[in-house]
This record gives structure tokens, C-alpha cells and sequence, in this order.
């Protein structure tokens, strides 16, 4: 007699390995999108403070370093009011 088809084993196996595909996908899929957003927002407020600099708008610009030796990292913070610019350096 000849045997056709799938056992229910293979089936949950094949299952199994599809949801966690999908999953590590979904995954990957939501931290480019935080990151996406992160980066656009990043972007607006750099525009931002830029055009009004150039614009000569920024009368109260200030610039402030920090430095994190322990850590290897210099930070340089641009305000002006509200807005907000850092830039950070290894």
C-alpha cells in the first residue's frame, strides 16, 4: 500500500517553523520602523535648526560639549529655546 501526504508531525514541524519566521520578520520589520522614525525626526529638527541659523532667526543659540571619557563619547548640544540639536562623537 502506498502511503500519500503529510504525517500530522511534519505538518507542525513545517507549522512551527513558519510562525517562527514570521515572528523573527515582525520583528525586524517594527525596530526598522522605530528606527525610520527615529532617524526622520532626527533629520526635521537638524533642518530646522539649520534653516533658522542660516536665516539669522537664532539669537540665543548655544552650544555646549560634553565629554564621557569613561565611555569614549563627546557629546555637542545645539539649543535654542525648545529645539534642541546633539551630536555625538566617538
Amino acid at each position: 500500500m502506498e502511503k500519500r501526504g503529510f504525517t500530522l508531525l511534519e505538518v507542525l514541524v513545517a507549522l512551527l517553523i513558519l510562525v517562527l519566521s514570521f515572528s523573527v520578520l515582525l520583528g525586524l520589520i517594527t525596530q526598522s520602523l522605530k528606527t525610520s522614525r527615529s532617524a526622520q525626526n532626527f533629520l526635521q529638527r537638524f533642518l530646522c535648526l539649520d534653516n533658522s541659523y542660516k536665516e539669522g532667526k537664532l539669537d540665543r543659540l548655544s552650544v555646549r560639549s560634553i565629554k564621557l571619557e569613561k565611555y569614549g563619547l563627546s557629546i555637542t548640544v545645539y539649543s535654542c529655546g525648545a529645539l534642541r540639536f546633539y551630536e555625538v562623537e566617538r
